[in-house]
């Protein structure tokens, strides 16, 4: 996959009263597993296409194909939708090879352009509201804009000469993190950092210094933001990216990944917080092309790792080289984590269902202790 170091490379406990002796405790994400069923598919780009996995990496299969897929998937808060920066090619110049955002049921119904802006302008990087009801993404003069999903309603958010490009839109809706590149005169600067903003532009403060960091991803509660550092400071070869994270607020950054003469970039949590999936590819090699010249590609292609958000061994997800980058992870709401436990099975889970609620001990193949009951009646 041809690599351009300017390209886009470009998620309530509920207390009950029950007739059992269990305990109350305060169960931070990192100390609890995943719950079972919490953590979907993954949704990841492939050659042009959008395809789906299990969490593990089992069962893989092609999603959108009638849409060339240019970047950046997103899966919406509540799992059902998936949004992609992509094109058809069907369309007539200049439209046709313009990426605008598509949005695509995670069941493959209901594939449809949101943005359909004319060409030559392109719209690229979606996030969504918590709501599920609007979109943030960088448009063709690099400022942000948010549209309205049902209606394609546009609003600009940002107005200043700095390209602007991968927002990301927290889980409780307060910021939008975004990556932020100054210009100076018709220039630009090359230093990309890493910015938040209120949904409404205001209040934007920086949040990196470094200049080469990029592709924001919040953590489910908020509370953390892991991103992509690279470090062009050597010779071409040498280049490489790791997947670092911080608090919400810029401070305690870590390394995540710390793999030299690899590029590890888009980071997304899984729901339950404890892992992060991202691609990794590389090292560069320089390939002399007979019409573009000078190309960087990154040998071997990328592929779908995740890693432990505490750190770790990262598993590769995915195999070959067809090159596969930008997984999303897929929440499924209908789970919440709840803070009961029972010192002689261990933690317990709330299963919602419209109105029917299951609780049940969090080790698959148990039987529910206590069965399922209508929490309205």
């Amino acid at each position: 996959m041809a690599f351009n170091r300017f390209r886009l490379m470009v998620r309530s406990a509920l207390y009950a009263a029950v007739g059992v002796a269990l305990v109350l405790v305060a169960v931070p994400d990192a100390a609890v597993g995943a719950i079972p069923d919490d953590n979907g598919q993954i949704a990841y780009w492939r050659s042009g296409e959008l395809w789906l996995m299990d969490a593990d990496g089992a069962s893989p299969r092609p999603l959108v194909t009638t849409v060339v897929v240019d970047c950046c998937p997103a899966f919406s808060s509540d799992g059902t939708k998936i949004a992609f920066t992509g094109f058809d090619p069907d369309e007539p110049a200049p439209k046709g090879v313009v990426p605008d955002i598509w949005v695509i049921g995670a069941d493959g119904s209901g594939l449809r352009n949101v943005t359909s802006l004319p060409g030559p302008d392109f719209a690229l990087g979606p996030s969504w509201s918590p709501d599920g009801k609007q979109l943030v993404y960088a448009t063709t003069d690099w400022d942000l804009w948010i549209v309205d999903v049902d209606t394609g309603a546009r609003k600009q958010i940002t107005f200043d000469r700095a390209h602007q490009n991968l927002p990301s839109w927290s889980p409780d809706g307060s910021l939008i993190a975004h990556c932020s590149m100054p210009v100076a005169g018709n220039l630009i600067s090359g230093d990309e950092n890493i910015w938040v903003m209120e949904p409404d532009g205001n209040n934007s403060r920086q949040l990196t210094t470094d200049g080469n960091s990029c592709s924001p991803a919040w953590s489910p509660d908020s509370s953390r933001i892991a991103y992509v550092t690279y470090d062009f400071s050597g010779p071409a070869p040498d280049d490489h990216a790791d997947v670092w994270i911080m608090n919400a607020d810029g401070s305690a950054k870590r390394n995540l990944t710390n793999n030299p003469k690899r590029f590890d970039r888009n980071p997304t949590w899984s729901p339950d917080g404890a892992k992060i999936a991202f691609d990794s590819a590389g090292p560069l090699r320089v390939r002399e092309d007979p019409v573009l010249g000078e190309v960087f590609e990154t040998d071997p292609p990328s592929d779908i790792y995740v890693v432990a958000s505490g750190g770790g061994t990262p598993t590769q997800l995915t195999t070959g080289d067809q090159g596969d980058a930008d997984p999303t992870w897929q929440p499924l709401p209908g789970i919440h984590r709840v803070g009961l436990v029972d010192p002689d099975q261990g933690m317990w889970y709330l299963r919602e269902q419209g109105t029917v609620r299951s609780l049940f001990y969090g080790n698959p193949g148990d039987v529910p202790f206590l069965g399922d009951w209508d929490c309205d009646g």
